[in-house]
């Protein structure tokens, strides 16, 4: 019962969510609100870890909002209620497309060597850009169940070529988190730098694999199967072609779960599994929903401190190299277990002062998030891969910390190349 109430709260969420879109609501306050009843509720059922993150960043905001008031500045409430509202509202309605996601046929027969792993690499990339998380659940299974154990070689290619997604992907959850955090940034001036920055991953990917290549086992990426990427890109296209003061994050959160639901009418599908999806599906998504809560807690409690004491970085211009020194920064915190929405929060109170370029501070917090997770056994892909599929943390850091820190030097190439 309390799974059908969280799910019923999270969905009455995104419905608020998108009546904004129109106009028919005024801000996002009922919807975080929303977020907030389902994330009580579904408190119980968080992992031990997850709620000593959460309160800890809910401690932190809250100090923050007190000490403001005691120096005589006024907190923003609102903005600690509902501050990742719409990035939460984004997240909900991507997970419907995994409703009508086309797995492939479960009996074929996986494909080996350089074509497999190449096509794992890019495949990935594609298909994660969209339904996120769920396609690695999709790969590692297909996997596990027809070769085994997953191999070192198969977890960099997929840890890797799903984070890439959050350099250029407008569906995945980063782009939403650096549109909210970096204001003036537009998905438009992004996508070119970003897909840059994943193809630089692939081949670095690519690269580090290629003495594995030849046994690789990958994942049978099929071409038919990219309608769904393609039907979402040419919505959003054609949305802010139309609705050209729409965010983005706005039209996805519309977009995506109506896509969703007209397929499976049109596929004869069975509906029941939209009654599923809000009352199994949904609800697991509680640990990002205490993270990203407690997140803005956070984030308006170092306003508030900021504020009122005027703390100011120890340099005056966002330039190339400021951006990679702290992407490096973000990454070493990760590793350690400082989610990069933690991060990014706090970064972006903090550079506020300097007015930074929104399109580099886009991109620095996009590679953060593309980059931290897969190095961190605390982040929601390590914790996944260690509980579904026995992936220590400590190995998955091995696998990728040194490429993190390699595409961070990438990254800060395409820096210069931007600032220059």
């Amino acid at each position: 019962m309390i799974a059908w109430i969280a799910g019923g709260f999270m969905t009455l969420a995104l419905v608020l969510s998108d009546l904004k879109l129109f106009g028919l609501t005024t801000d996002y306050l009922w919807t975080g609100l929303c977020f907030w009843l389902a994330t009580i509720l579904l408190w119980p059922q968080l992992a031990n870890a997850s709620k000593k993150q959460a309160l800890a960043l809910a401690t932190v905001g809250i100090t923050g909002i007190l000490w403001g008031l005691h120096r005589g500045y006024t907190p923003d409430w609102h903005w600690a209620l509902t501050a990742n509202a719409p990035i939460l509202s984004m997240l909900i309605a991507i997970s419907f497309l995994s409703l009508v996601a086309d797995q492939g046929d479960p009996s074929q027969a996986l494909p080996k060597g350089w074509r497999a792993l190449a096509s794992t690499v890019l495949g990935m990339n594609l298909f994660a850009a969209v339904i996120n998380f769920s396609m690695v659940i999709l790969t590692a299974d297909r996997l596990q169940q027809q070769n085994g154990p997953l191999q070192n070689s198969q977890l960099r290619a997929i840890s890797r070529s799903f984070a890439n997604a959050a350099f250029w992907s407008p569906f995945f959850i980063a782009m939403a988190v650096a549109l909210t955090y970096a204001p003036g940034a537009r998905w438009e001036s992004i996508v070119l730098p970003g897909v840059c920055m994943a193809l630089l991953g692939a081949c670095l990917t690519l690269w580090d694999l290629r003495h594995d290549a030849k046994n690789f086992v990958g994942y049978p990426i099929q071409l038919h199967s990219l309608w769904l990427p393609g039907a979402l890109a040419l919505l959003i296209i054609i949305g802010r072609f139309y609705f050209p003061d729409a965010s983005v994050v706005g039209l996805i959160t519309l977009l995506a779960p109506l896509l969703s639901l007209l397929m499976l009418v049109w596929q004869r599908r069975q509906r029941h599994r939209i009654v599923l999806h809000i009352r199994d599906r949904l609800p697991q998504s509680r640990q990002e929903l205490s993270l990203f809560l407690s997140a803005g807690v956070m984030g308006a409690g170092l306003s508030s401190v900021i504020n009122s004491e005027n703390i100011v970085l120890p340099f005056t211009q966002f330039d190339a190299l400021a951006a990679t020194v702290l992407l490096v920064i973000m990454i070493l915190f990760a590793a350690i277990g400082v989610h990069p929405v933690i991060s990014i929060a706090a970064l972006s109170t903090l550079l506020a002062p300097i007015e930074p370029d929104p399109l580099l501070l886009a991109l620095m917090f996009l590679s953060a998030w593309a980059l931290g997770p897969i190095s961190s056994p605390f982040s929601g892909i390590g914790l996944a891969l260690k509980s579904r599929y026995n992936v220590s943390g400590r190995r998955l850091v091995r696998l990728n910390i040194g490429y993190s820190l390699r595409m961070a030097m990438l990254c800060g190439c395409i820096f210069w190349w931007l600032d220059s």
